[in-house]
Order: structure tokens, then C-alpha cells, then sequence
């Protein structure tokens, strides 16, 4: 029956449900108070964040436009004050500024990125005061492009990008918060949601109580009747089979748990035992079984000598049926794949029939564990990773054989050692103890080191060190695993060789374009004043001097060009020997008289395929060097030579990059007895900005430049020196045919005379454009002028029936003249169309002419032969 205490119970669980859901209510209004105070919390953070970077940037623009126009930076300073005065509350936050302020939680805001990032920001606008306060003291050196300046912009990034980091962060830290208080709202929600139920379902079920104890209480009292007289029926019944069944439960308990398979068979073979291991390793049920022979559950090669052991056995013949220890065998399943197995088998007679008993386990798993360990295990042998086994001291018990071979060490003799053998002595002990202090604690260590092989030559490689645990999680080994990063690291100084040679020639190209348009207007200026004064013959003289200069600027930047692979060289075939002649002959007023500089030039007659001004400039580079190499020299001395060498299977081996169908090679080489090169600086020698001339006597261009002309040529350097024994480098450039005759120089000549055609003129450059019509109309033309590309299309427009010629910039603000020339050839066909360009930065020139015959490009600056001749071609429609 239901009792008074029951009811009471009922009614106490009743009150505690209720008090929970109120207490439950209360939660989620405090979880909405934190809520709004954790957004309370952050926001001045997030706005300080913000402010700093804004008033960074302002101040940066302000110091930016007092120095471009030398003001005062009066009001650049309140922007960087008040940036350090907002950077000052990120630095000065409170992380438990919550608790200070009586609330009972802890927000996330006490992250020590955060306060790292904050140190930073305040560091960094310390260096930015100070690098502003020297570039507003040095204004001159100071200016845009500077070191200073660079420095000034890269601690300027730095600032916004740790601001943008910390903005990143605040607002992730908000999330965080805001999804944790979100997450546990809605569970108070569910559980609130639980309660409800529950009190509805207690009154329920109280309810129902009352309503059905009575009849509750009679059925129990009818079955405690029927359970009485049950019981003395079983009593009597147990009493009487007791000892059977305790027998019989313990021998089928035992039969039915085992997990082996326990089969019996008799006299005959057949089975009369069969237990449910055996069903679920052979997949038979026993009804299947019984009776049958036990070679059913064998594969069929081994049947017919199972049934001859057997039948031995029996005759009492020593045979191959061993009882009494554990074998292995296959047998089959019903679905007929085998099974590995073990087996134990043992003889034993009831009522003098003899019975044999088989206990069989399924090794399967155990075979695959052992499959996989093998495969395991020659990954580990066949990775061409190194990895190596320790035990907790940190002594090798295992390396694999990739360890040997990058290391050097073979197994016998880095197993009982430490990998202190390795040690490159590159990182001190703290190195060494914070990698342990990381392993020991059960982390993972990772990072790049660099180790020492046997023969002494050290390599980089990626460590990595894991801690190895037991079923207990107690360390027991470390693995390390290393990646031989040697191969990596010469892709990756190939690749910044690669980033140095395209900074050099975005340097170049940037500056080309401005510098060869200078040129173009100083020659003709000069041809306009060598006019004027060619009754003066030392006026004429001088004048054809500079002009001579310009040309040799115009060549070295056209050098500098080649060498950044940014422009295309002028290549001719040139008579070898009499231009070295020629060219030594100039080196022997260069170079200074107390060096014996001495130069031989075989009689043999070679032609190569050349940029004779980068020729010449190779040469001067590496006299050049000898000289300063000798600086130091008692008697220093300097030989030039040139001669022959046979394209042959040796020269193709130490040279890949030579053309392998060239009938020979001209070898000119420069020797000095200075300084030498130490084979530490001689595999750096040809690198970009990389000397070991003290600060102001070098820049680190010349033989990078000349290795990169001599090799844009088809040619190669081989050098041979050693500290304080000389040097000698000689290039092989390619031979060409000696039949075939080189072409004239384009400059000899006079210039021609126009027949009054009238000529457009397109230039932004006012001088340029200025002086190309006074040059013109010196020669005979009409000219027209266009500010630029716009203005061309305009002129043209009106005056199109009157221009003969279009002599067009390609760089021009609005609209360049690649696509001016598109305009006015759609206005007028056939338009003759001469481009003029200091830089053509793209190539593109070269596509658009190749497809018009009407048009035709002179590069900047020209000589006023190239430019008469080439307008007057165009003209007359000559083929160019």
C-alpha cells in the first residue's frame, strides 16, 4: 500500500522542483545583466583600438605634408599625442576590472596577446616620435625612398597592423564571451523547459497514484498468494535437480562464454561437440556440425593429410598429430575463405570410447596487427625522413636507415649514444632546455635547426620530437622526427636571388624611362647648337664629345637593363680580335701607370654575335676589380688574353648553359696578382649588391651585371682564385661563322632632308617635344605639337589631311600612345606612324609593330641620323 511518508516525499520533490525553476529564472535575468556589462567592458577597448590606428594615420599624413612642403609639423604632433594617449588605455587596461568592481565573473579580457600587443603598439609609436623627430631635424636626407624613410613607413605598418590585430582579437574575445553566455542562456532555457515538464508530468503521476493504490493493493495481495504457492512447487522441484544442474550450468557456461571455439570429435572424426565459438569463428550452427566430419572446417589441401595423421594416430603409429601443444593452422569458414588459427588438442576416453577435444583461437586480428606492424615498420625503414627512437633519458635506442644516410652515422653507431652527436653548436643551452622542458612536459617540439653530420659539414632540417606514452600516459620514449631541408634551401636562395634580380629591375626600369628622355632632348640640342656652330671646329669638336657621352649613358642604362632580363639587347656580329685590340688598347690609358698591365690577342681571326657596348662594359668591370684587388700590391700587375677554345665534352660538362652546337668559344681572360677571393665569398661573387669593398669604394653591381650580360649572350664565366693568390676570370662567349660579314654601324652617314611633309609631334615632355621640332624643321619638315594624347587625337582630327607622319611618345599621361595610334588609324588608314620611347617597359611596342608596316619604333635617345634616315624610310614606304 501507498503510504503517508510516500505522499509526503511526493510533496517535497513537488516544492524542490519549484524552488529550481525560480532559481533557474533568476540565473537567466543575471546572465542578461552580464551580458550587457561584458559589451560595457569591451567597448572603450575597441574604440581606443580604433582611435589609435585613425590618429596614427592622421600623423602620418600631417608629418608626411609639412616635410613635402617644408612646414611646421605643428599639426602632426596632437594626432601622435593623442594616438599614445589612447595606445595608453589598451596598455593600462585592468584585467580584472570585473572583479574590482564587485561582479562575481571573470571575463576573457585578461589575454596576455592582448597585453603583448598593446606593449608593441606603445613601443613602436615610441619609434616612430623618434624617427620623425630626425626626419623633421635632417629634412634633406630624409626624403621619400630614404632609409629613413622606409623605416619611418615600416614602424608606421607595424603600428596599424598590431592596432588591426588587436581590433581582430577584442572582437573575437566579445564573441567568445557573448557565445559562452549565449550557450549557457539557452541551456537554462532547455532545462527550464525540462522542469515544466517534469512538475506536469509528478502531478500526473500523483494523481494517478491516489486513483489506483486501491487496486494496486489487491492485486498484490493476490499475487503474494500465488507467489506462495509457486515457491513450494519450485522448492520441491530444485530440491531434486540441484547437483545436476550446478554441474551441467558450470560445464555450458563454460562452453558457451569461451571466446575459442571448443570442438570434440570421436573415434570416427565426426563431431559431437560444438560450442558458440566455434559457431561464430567457422559461422555454422552447431545442428550443422554434429555428426558431420571435422575436416569440413578444414580447406580441402589439407584434408586428405589430416584424415592419414589421424587414422596413425589411432593405429597407434607416430605420426604428425601432436597433442598437448599450441599449433598453427589455416581452416575454413562457411563461406569458404580461411581462417589462421591456433590450436591445443587433447586425447581422453567415457566408457572406453576415446574422445579427442580441440581448443581453437582466431588469430585473424592478431595476423593483421602483425601485417600492419610489418608495414609500420618498413615505412619507417623506406621514409626518407630520419627518425630516431629515445628512451626518457634521451639515449638512441633505434634510427632508421634515412638517419645513416643523411647523417653519416650508421646504426651501430648513434644506437646507445646521445643526439648530442648531431650538435652543430649553432644554439646555446637554453636552446637545448627549453626543447626539453617542452618534451618533458608531453608536447610536441617542432622547429628548424641546424645539425652536424659525421664528416663535419653541417645541414638544415626540420625537427620534430614527440613524447611516446604508455597505457598508463606516463612517458616512456621520444621519436624525432627530421626532414633533411638541404634541397629546400637552395630553392630557397635561388628564389631570393630571384627576388634580388627583380628588385634591381624594377629599380632600373622605374628610372629608364625619365633618364633616356632627358637624353633625347640633351642630343638634340646639341645637333641643333653643332649646326649652329659648324664653322667653329673646336665648338663642333667639343659638342660631338658630349654627344659621345650621352650615346655611353644611353648604353649604360641600356646595360643595366639587360642585366635585370627588362630589355632586349642589340646584338651584331663583331670581328673579335680587332675590337679587343681596339678595346685594350683604351684599357691601357685606364688603368693606372704604376700597374704592369700587359695584354695578348691571338692572330686568329673570331667572330661573335655581340652588344659591343656590353662587351665593352664587361670588360671594364672586370679590369676594373683587378684594380682594386691590387691595391695593396708591391708590384702589382694586370694580363689580358685572348684565344680559341674547343667546344668539347669537358667545357659542356663544367658549363651546362652552353650551346652544345657552337663550333668553338672565345676565351678572354683578365689575371691580377692582388688580394684574391677566400672560398667563403667565391660562390657569393656574382650575387646582386654583394661585395667585400669597404662602405662607398663598391656597390656589389659590377660582377653580378657581368655575369648576368655574359650570360644573356650564350656565354660563361669561369673563375680560379684564392686568398692572397690573384685572379684570374675568363668569359667564353660562342663563335660565329667567319664567313658570314658583319653588318654596318646604322650612325655612319649624313642625315636626309625632308621635302616640307608636315609632322605631329606628341610629347608630355615640353623640352622633348620642343626641341624635336626645331630638329625637324632644321631638316626640312612642318611640324604640329600635342601635349599629349588626348591633345594629339584633337589635332588630328581638325588637321588630319595635312599630316604626313605621326612621331609619337608611348608614355603619356590620359592616353598612351599605343592606343593614340589605334585612334588615329581608325580616322586616317595607312597612317605612317613613327613610336618614340625611353623604355618600353612591357614590350608591347613590339607586338603592335610587328603587325603594321606603317609603323616602326626609335628608342630613346637616337641620333638624328637614325631619326632622318627612319622618317624618311617610313615616308617613302622603304621596307624597314
Amino acid at each position: 500500500m501507498a503510504t503517508p511518508i510516500f505522499f509526503i516525499k511526493l510533496r517535497f520533490l513537488w516544492g524542490l522542483v519549484v524552488m529550481l525553476f525560480g532559481m533557474l529564472l533568476a540565473s537567466l535575468i543575471y546572465l542578461s545583466a552580464i551580458q550587457h556589462h561584458t559589451i560595457e567592458h569591451y567597448h572603450p577597448l575597441l574604440e581606443a583600438t580604433i582611435e589609435t590606428r585613425a590618429h596614427t594615420a592622421e600623423f602620418h599624413i600631417w608629418l608626411e605634408e609639412a616635410l613635402e612642403s617644408n612646414t611646421s609639423p605643428d599639426k602632426a604632433w596632437p594626432h601622435f599625442d593623442h594616438a599614445k594617449g589612447f595606445a595608453g588605455i589598451l596598455s593600462e587596461a585592468d584585467e580584472h576590472e570585473a572583479l574590482h568592481n564587485g561582479r562575481l565573473f571573470h571575463l576573457s579580457v585578461d589575454n596576455v596577446e592582448l597585453g603583448h600587443q598593446s606593449q608593441h603598439v606603445m613601443s613602436d609609436l615610441q619609434q616612430l616620435r623618434s624617427i620623425a623627430q630626425l626626419r623633421i631635424k635632417d629634412k634633406q636626407h630624409s626624403g621619400i625612398g630614404t632609409p629613413i624613410d622606409n623605416r619611418f613607413d615600416q614602424v608606421y605598418n607595424n603600428i596599424i597592423d598590431e592596432t588591426m590585430q588587436m581590433e581582430t582579437l577584442l572582437q573575437k574575445l566579445i564573441y567568445t564571451d557573448m557565445n559562452h553566455y549565449e550557450n549557457l542562456s539557452n541551456g537554462i532555457y532547455i532545462f527550464v523547459a525540462l522542469l515544466a515538464f517534469l512538475m506536469i508530468a509528478v502531478l500526473q503521476f500523483i494523481f494517478r497514484l491516489r486513483s489506483s493504490h486501491t487496486a494496486l493493493d489487491t492485486l498484490n495481495s493476490q499475487l503474494d498468494e500465488n507467489n506462495q504457492a509457486l515457491q513450494l512447487q519450485i522448492n520441491a522441484r530444485r530440491q531434486s535437480e540441484a547437483k545436476l544442474q550446478d554441474s551441467e550450468t558450470r560445464l555450458r557456461t563454460m562452453l558457451s562464454t569461451a571466446p575459442d571455439a571448443i570442438i570434440t570429435i570421436n573415434k570416427a572424426g565426426n563431431i559431437v561437440e560444438w560450442n558458440h565459438g566455434a559457431c561464430r569463428i567457422f559461422g555454422y550452427a552447431e545442428d550443422e556440425c554434429t555428426d558431420n566430419a571435422i575436416t569440413m572446417i578444414m580447406p580441402e589441401r589439407y584434408q586428405q593429410a589430416h584424415t592419414l595423421s589421424f587414422t596413425r594416430h589411432l593405429e597407434g603409429v607416430e605420426g604428425n598429430l601432436i597433442l598437448g601443444k599450441v599449433n598453427q593452422f589455416h581452416g575454413r569458414h562457411k563461406d569458404g575463405h580461411e581462417i589462421p588459427l591456433e590450436v591445443c588438442i587433447s586425447e581422453w576416453q567415457k566408457d572406453n570410447q576415446y574422445f579427442f577435444t580441440a581448443i581453437i583461437r582466431d588469430i585473424s586480428e592478431r595476423k593483421k596487427a602483425e601485417s600492419e606492424l610489418h608495414k609500420i615498420r618498413a615505412c619507417v625503414e623506406q621514409t626518407g625522413e630520419s627518425i630516431v627512437i629515445t628512451d626518457k633519458a634521451g639515449i638512441i635506442e633505434y634510427v632508421n636507415p634515412a638517419f645513416t644516410r643523411i647523417t653519416g652515422y650508421s646504426a651501430s653507431e648513434a644506437i646507445g649514444q646521445s643526439p648530442r652527436i648531431l650538435k652543430s653548436g649553432n644554439y646555446d643551452n637554453t636552446f637545448y632546455k627549453q626543447m626539453w622542458a617542452t618534451i618533458a612536459s608531453g608536447n610536441v617540439w617542432e622547429g628548424r635547426i641546424t645539425d652536424r653530420r659525421k664528416d663535419g659539414s653541417f645541414y638544415p632540417a626540420m625537427l620534430t620530437i614527440s613524447p611516446v606514452r604508455d597505457t598508463h600516459d606516463n612517458i616512456t620514449h621520444y621519436v624525432g622526427i627530421q626532414e633533411n631541408l638541404s634541397e629546400l634551401q637552395k630553392m630557397e636562395d635561388q628564389f631570393i636571388q630571384a627576388q634580388k634580380m627583380e628588385a634591381i629591375g624594377t629599380l632600373v626600369g622605374g628610372i629608364a624611362h625619365n633618364f633616356n628622355n632627358a637624353l633625347a632632348g640633351m642630343t638634340g640640342n646639341l645637333y641643333l647648337a653643332k649646326s649652329k656652330a659648324k664653322t667653329i671646329p673646336d665648338v663642333v669638336r667639343h659638342i660631338s664629345n658630349v654627344e659621345q657621352l650621352a650615346m655611353q649613358s644611353a648604353d649604360m642604362v641600356s646595360q643595366l637593363m639587360v642585366f635585370a632580363r627588362n630589355d632586349l639587347l642589340v646584338k651584331k656580329i663583331t670581328p673579335l680580335t680587332g675590337y679587343i685590340k681596339e678595346v685594350m688598347k683604351q684599357m691601357h690609358l685606364f688603368v693606372p701607370e704604376k700597374i704592369n698591365f700587359t695584354f695578348e690577342v691571338c692572330q686568329q681571326e673570331m667572330q661573335v654575335q655581340c652588344d659591343a657596348s656590353q662587351l665593352h662594359q664587361i670588360i671594364m668591370n672586370l679590369i676594373n676589380n683587378a684594380i682594386h684587388a691590387t691595391k695593396e700590391c708591391d708590384q702589382p700587375s694586370i694580363s689580358a688574353h685572348l684565344n680559341m677554345l674547343t667546344n668539347d665534352a669537358a667545357l659542356q660538362a663544367r658549363h651546362d648553359n652552353l650551346s652544345p652546337t657552337a663550333s668553338g668559344f672565345a676565351r678572354l681572360c683578365i689575371k691580377d696578382n692582388g688580394c684574391g677571393i677566400s672560398e667563403e665569398h667565391l660562390e657569393h661573387i656574382f650575387e646582386p649588391f654583394f661585395t667585400t669593398k669597404p662602405t662607398g669604394e663598391g656597390t656589389g653591381l659590377g660582377l653580378s651585371m657581368t655575369y648576368g650580360s655574359v650570360k644573356s649572350h650564350g656565354g660563361a664565366i669561369d673563375v680560379e682564385s684564392a686568398a692572397g693568390m690573384g685572379t684570374e676570370m675568363c668569359i667564353l662567349l660562342p663563335l660565329i661563322d667567319s664567313t658570314v660579314v658583319a653588318a654596318a654601324d646604322d650612325d655612319a652617314g649624313e642625315v636626309i632632308l625632308g621635302h616640307g611633309e608636315r609632322i605631329l609631334i606628341v610629347d608630355d615632355e615640353q623640352s622633348v617635344r620642343d626641341t624635336t621640332a626645331d630638329v625637324l624643321q632644321s631638316l626640312g619638315y612642318k611640324t604640329m605639337t600635342a601635349v599629349d594624347g588626348r591633345d594629339a587625337v584633337n589635332v588630328f582630327t581638325d588637321h588630319a589631311h595635312e599630316i604626313d607622319l605621326v612621331l609619337l611618345d608611348v608614355v603619356m599621361p590620359n592616353i598612351g600612345g599605343v592606343q593614340v595610334a589605334q585612334k588615329l588609324a581608325q580616322i586616317k588608314s595607312g597612317l605612317k606612324v613613327l613610336f618614340i620611347s625611353g623604355y618600353d617597359m612591357t614590350n608591347s611596342l613590339q607586338l603592335v609593330v610587328s603587325k603594321e608596316g606603317s609603323q616602326h619604333i626609335l628608342m630613346k635617345p637616337f641620333s638624328i641620323v637614325d631619326l632622318s634616315t627612319t622618317i624618311r624610310q617610313l615616308l617613302d614606304g622603304v621596307e624597314l
